[in-house]
């Protein structure tokens, strides 16, 4: 194997001394020297994969006779072996070598046991690396929590010992603040212990009913029959129609409920609009209330001085048909007459005013009304 690469390049030299024949018959032989170099190292690449197969199944304990897949492959082996002496240039001497030709089964099965290794080591080392990262990573979230809980610690420390503590006449600390203090923080960590070993205990209960229900379900699945798996997939058929029923209904169901709820924000918008009304109403009601008792008090006041007139007139008309009046008299009864005929005019106007706001009030609350009506409906 080492001498191949010299006789090559000896090779290579002479035909480039050499002439034209040499290099015509000597190139054939260079051809076949690489092909034959490249065939070696695929045979000693094939025969470190079948050494590194053939010492790990005797490292394990597990020689290929005992395994079906490679019986032909050990019947070739053993009758290869028993005219081969032991080959002590390898660091074990259990493993005998051989002279012959792999099968394409056998170099199948070889790299077959090379990939599942690979796979093997892979997937160990992906699972070694998520466990490593899960566990940088729930060290990094209590490296946080630590942080924040000792910020937290530090700023109540500060704000109740530091500054909350100190004497402003004589900027010392209160020993009996600072003694206060301490033994609150004793207290708040004594109490958070009884917590955690309060739900260290509870959790502990939890994996005790996890593992029976886990070896419940071994024993019960020692029994397991066919019969029994097939009556489950009929329950679950029987179950999945019933949950597809039931998400109709519920689907249904709650259609419905946003109809109503719908119907129920519009009544509440009606009722709302009747309230108002209703209490603009109420106040309109005690307003014209008001006004009319005010009326009425004048009214009765009105009815009084037009029958104190009415008695002062009659006087007056006695008096002149009993003798005439003196001009300062007329004069007087003058004044008399045109204050009255005034104070008439003003109250007259007063009851065409009251009159109108009745009107116009009574044509507002029908108007109301019909708006109450029409929203209602």
């Amino acid at each position: 194997r080492a001498d191949l690469p010299a006789l090559s390049d000896y090779l290579g030299g002479w035909c480039s001394r050499g002439g034209h024949a040499e290099n015509t018959r000597v190139t054939p032989l260079l051809l076949r020297m690489d092909q034959a170099r490249l065939e070696l190292q695929g045979l000693v690449l094939e025969n470190d994969s079948f050494d590194d197969y053939l010492t790990r199944q005797v490292r394990h304990g597990v020689f290929m006779s005992e395994r079906k897949v490679s019986s032909d492959l050990v019947k070739q082996v053993s009758a290869d072996c028993q005219a081969i002496p032991v080959d002590t240039r390898r660091g074990d001497s259990d493993v005998e070598f051989f002279r012959g030709d792999l099968t394409m089964q056998q170099k199948v099965e070889i790299v077959n046991s090379h990939y599942e290794l690979a796979q093997a080591s892979i997937s160990e080392r992906n699972h070694s690396l998520e466990k490593l990262g899960d566990m940088l990573q729930a060290v990094l979230q209590e490296t946080d929590i630590r942080i924040a809980e000792l910020k937290k610690d530090a700023f109540e420390f500060k704000r109740d010992v530091v500054i909350g503590a100190e004497n402003m006449r004589t900027g010392k600390t209160s020993a009996e603040k600072m003694m206060k203090y301490m033994e609150e923080r004793l207290r708040q960590h004594d109490r958070l212990l009884g917590k955690t070993q309060l739900k260290n205990a509870t959790m502990k209960t939890q994996i005790k009913k996890c593992e029976a229900q886990l070896r419940q379900k071994d024993d019960l699945g020692e029994v397991f029959h066919y019969v029994d798996f097939h009556q489950l997939q009929i329950e679950n058929r029987q179950n999945q129609t019933q949950v597809e029923r039931k998400n109709a209904e519920l689907l249904q169901l709650k259609l419905i409920a946003g109809e109503v709820i719908v119907l129920l924000n519009l009544l509440k918008m009606q009722l709302h609009k009747a309230a108002k009304f209703a209490a603009s109403t109420q106040r309109e009601i005690m307003y014209r209330s008001e006004r009319l008792s005010k009326l009425c008090t004048e009214h009765q006041r009105t009815v009084i001085e037009i029958r104190y007139e009415h008695c002062e007139s009659r006087r007056l008309v006695l008096h002149t048909e009993d003798k005439l009046l003196s001009t300062c008299d007329y004069i007087v009864s003058k004044v008399s007459v045109s204050k009255a005929r005034s104070i008439l005019q003003f109250w007259q106007r007063k009851v065409e005013v009251a009159s109108m706001l009745t009107k116009m009030s009574e044509m507002h609350n029908e108007t109301h009304v019909a708006t109450a009506e029409s929203s209602t409906w």
